[in-house]
């Protein structure tokens, strides 16, 4: 079979959405379907033909944030059997409903666009009624998590037809922890993570909430580590130093994939402080997991449905700072928690969230033929 995966934003890119993508054609491509990622061209220059599978990288018309305006999609996309559109991807669902009775399109829903400006707020609005016409013509929409989803701005379309939708977890990759331990000795530096990106897009990772709880621990002698970068990096880097922990802060930036993996095996748990619905699955909690590592996570639709409470972490109330520092503290007190925590999440890596699983499920989805009208 012939697949398209379009994505707003993809590889060297770092993001949930661009895993998820590139798992998904690397995957399909091994089971012996021909794939093609499309994607704008931002400049995001990468040796493509490392992979299995073709990147397009396409010029863009008009362009704001991650939202572009591809119209020559339609021509490219004549000859493929099957289209998955990563949503929400502005600039391309809206017209894409056109190519609905001509071959087989697939929705992967991630998140609600929660618009945080006028203008965003504008291009929200005029995108609803494209948004019911494209799902008129989907085959399937694929969701994390049906727990997500029943909050989420597709929750009416899903009460009244909800044979559409099919819930695909996301995956991770499962690491022989036993050889890690012996490749790498592990060192005598506690500390906490925090992986995720550091611009206005990202601000829901609630990365200010961590840094005002982390100044309030009991516990000073361990440090928090901050994965990753973007234009509000240095707004984080002052507010470190307002609240005097600029010390006990490491802001690592991007940081390659064999270095993330050290860091995932020597951390004493992963921290997902997220505040708002922007945050639907959290697909890092998933990398900690992988590695044996307890996570702390907000109770949030989706979030809730990986850090599942006192089973392989701690749930907290989004936003509420003194929870998070009381869970910190209280975890980091509790080793023998930890490992058990981390064990669970093992577990569950190896069971349900591991990305051979989600591709077998998505291959499985695409052969079939749905014949809902």
């Amino acid at each position: 079979m012939k697949v398209a995966i379009i994505i707003c934003r993809f590889y060297p890119y770092r993001g949930g959405m661009a895993k998820v993508a590139l798992e998904q054609a690397r995957g399909l491509a091994e089971l012996g379907h021909e794939v093609t990622i499309f994607t704008p061209n931002f400049y995001e220059f990468s040796i493509d033909n490392s992979f299995n599978f073709e990147i397009c990288r396409l010029s863009t018309f008009f362009k704001v944030g991650n939202a572009a305006f591809l119209p020559q999609l339609y021509f490219k996309l004549r000859s493929y059997d099957a289209v998955i559109l990563h949503y929400p991807f502005f600039g391309v669902h809206e017209w894409l409903w056109f190519l609905g009775k001509r071959l087989k399109i697939f929705l992967y829903f991630h998140m609600d666009f929660l618009p945080s400006s006028w203008w965003q707020q504008l291009i929200f609005s005029l995108s609803r009624l494209s948004k019911k016409m494209l799902f008129k013509r989907c085959q399937r929409i694929f969701v994390s998590s049906f727990d997500y989803l029943q909050e989420s701005f597709f929750r009416s379309e899903f009460k009244n037809k909800p044979y559409k939708f099919c819930e695909i977890p996301l995956g991770c990759e499962i690491k022989n922890l036993e050889k890690l331990k012996t490749d790498r000795p592990r060192s005598h530096q506690r500390f906490v993570l925090f992986v995720g990106g550091l611009d206005r897009a990202h601000h829901f990772k609630g990365l200010s909430q961590l840094l005002v709880a982390f100044s309030r621990l009991k516990n000073v002698d361990v440090r928090l580590k901050i994965v990753g970068t973007g234009n509000m990096k240095f707004y984080f880097m002052k507010q470190a130093q307002d609240l005097n922990i600029a010390k006990r802060v490491d802001f690592l930036g991007n940081v390659s994939d064999q270095e993330l993996a050290g860091l995932y095996q020597e951390t004493e748990f992963l921290v997902l402080p997220s505040v708002t619905r922007a945050e639907a699955f959290g697909l890092v909690l998933l990398e900690a997991m992988a590695y044996g590592k307890a996570i702390i996570a907000s109770n949030l639709p989706g979030v809730r449905t990986v850090c599942r409470d006192q089973e392989n972490g701690l749930l907290i109330k989004p936003g509420d700072i003194d929870d998070l520092r009381e869970k910190i503290d209280y975890l980091l007190t509790m080793p023998n928690l930890m490992q058990n925590l981390g064990a669970r999440g093992r577990i569950l890596t190896e069971t349900t969230y591991n990305w051979p699983n989600h591709v077998q499920q998505l291959a499985s989805c695409l052969n079939k033929d749905f014949n809902y009208e």
